[in-house]
């Protein structure tokens, strides 16, 4: 039984041994490359003023519908829609422009909590190029509401069409700036940057003029036609 113990022990030790020694293998492999490879992290910013290319207007019109003629109510409202885009496209847009959504039917109750009427609500919306056109139509409603049509909801909102290359090229300019500002920071301690080891972007704020709105998840303003758009990059480079 004691051989036992003693052949156990030794395998034991053995282990153990085994483990240290990999474990300063990797310690002290660690902490050379963290001597060796040295690394600065550097934040670059990019922004631009741009305006909008894209416009999309929502617009609601309503009708008032008896409970006891629901019928009457949606042939008027659909009268209406008629009238609308007619309107529209003698203004300039499109018909291919103009995109009908289905019709709502919202109670109206008493003071007793009882259904009298029904709010018949027509939504369409109009996606453009021509913002001049667009914009004209939608401030000035007199041409819809002299034929009697209700508006109950009018919106512009505006976007750019290629977003996409937008973004690449700011991402280009924060990148440059990111390793501008490493460049110095290297040249301030008596060094010189080496290569990139990582860029890392973050989100897009995309604002109104002169806003100092930014939120952990981006911004995409869409009331203003006139934007800013900025993005900044994390960029991490070793030095030489």
């Amino acid at each position: 039984m004691t051989n036992n113990n003693n052949y156990l022990k030794i395998i034991f030790a053995l282990i153990l041994g085994c483990a240290l020694i990999i474990a300063s293998y990797i310690l002290g492999d660690f902490l050379y490359k963290s001597r060796q490879e040295k690394t600065i992290t550097a934040t670059g910013f990019a922004s631009l003023s741009a305006a909008s290319d894209i416009v999309k207007w929502r617009l609601t019109i309503s009708r008032e519908a008896k409970i006891t003629n629901l019928k009457e109510g949606y042939l008027q409202i659909a009268k209406d829609l008629e009238k609308l885009k007619d309107i529209l496209i003698k203004s300039g847009i499109a018909d291919t422009e103009i995109n009908i959504q289905p019709i709502n039917a919202n109670p109206v109750y008493s003071n007793y909590g009882k259904i009298e009427n029904y709010s018949l609500q027509q939504s369409i919306f109009i996606v453009s190029k021509n913002l001049e056109l667009i914009e004209k139509s939608a401030l000035n409603p007199e041409n819809i509401m002299n034929q009697n049509i209700l508006i109950q909801y009018s919106n512009l909102e505006y976007y750019f069409e290629n977003i996409g290359d937008l973004k690449i090229s700011l991402i280009k300019q924060a990148t440059g700036d990111g390793l501008k500002r490493a460049e110095e920071i290297a040249a301030s301690a008596g060094s010189k940057i080496d290569k990139l080891i990582s860029a890392r972007v973050g989100v897009f704020q995309i604002t109104e003029p002169y806003s100092n709105e930014i939120t952990d998840y981006g911004v995409y303003n869409i009331s203003s036609k006139a934007k800013e758009v900025k993005v900044t990059v994390k960029v991490t480079v070793s030095l030489k």
